[in-house]
């Protein structure tokens, strides 16, 4: 196992199986984006990897779209720039929700550290709008969706497995 230090704080830690990467304290929004549409189309183009996850994937009975019983989220490239990759948040509560990369937050809308969009989020879940409850659409904030989730993200662990590889 390596960790990486700055200062007194942990950054990451890396094994061969998965690499942890704290995030930093933030208020824990956890936002959404469209994959499917109100009329039913997937957002992502034909020819991508983000596309053929979604052919891969399903939508709840709440909205969120699920891989390997897996919730697709998108991420900033600090974490991992391989669609399909395995990563786990770890929120401040002890609450860990198993994910796959179904997008990336580009550079450019992210903060320098690639970690955090311009609201404050560094998860974003990838829901079927049609599916989605009126209040998680309204507010926006995915945390609302359990109480167990209402905690920020404290690390996201990036683990050595794709959706693609299994």
């Amino acid at each position: 196992m390596i960790v990486l230090t700055m200062g007194t704080s942990p950054v990451f830690a890396s094994s061969s199986a998965f690499t942890i990467f704290k995030v930093p304290y933030y208020d824990g929004f956890k936002s959404y984006e469209r994959g499917i549409l109100e009329n039913g189309k997937c957002i992502f183009h034909k020819n991508t990897r983000q596309y053929e996850l979604q052919k891969m994937a399903q939508s709840t009975k709440t909205g969120f779209r699920m891989v390997n019983r897996r919730y697709l989220v998108a991420v900033g490239s600090r974490f991992t720039d391989d669609i399909g990759q395995y990563v786990t948040l770890v929120l401040k509560n002890g609450k860990r929700i198993p994910c796959i990369v179904g997008d990336l937050k580009a550079d450019k809308d992210t903060d320098e550290s690639n970690t955090f969009t311009e609201n404050g989020c560094c998860s974003e879940f990838i829901v079927d709008i049609r599916r989605l409850n009126e209040d998680l659409k309204d507010g926006g904030d995915i945390s609302d969706y359990k109480t167990t989730w209402d905690s920020p993200v404290s690390a996201i662990i990036v683990h050595d497995q794709n959706a693609f590889t299994d």
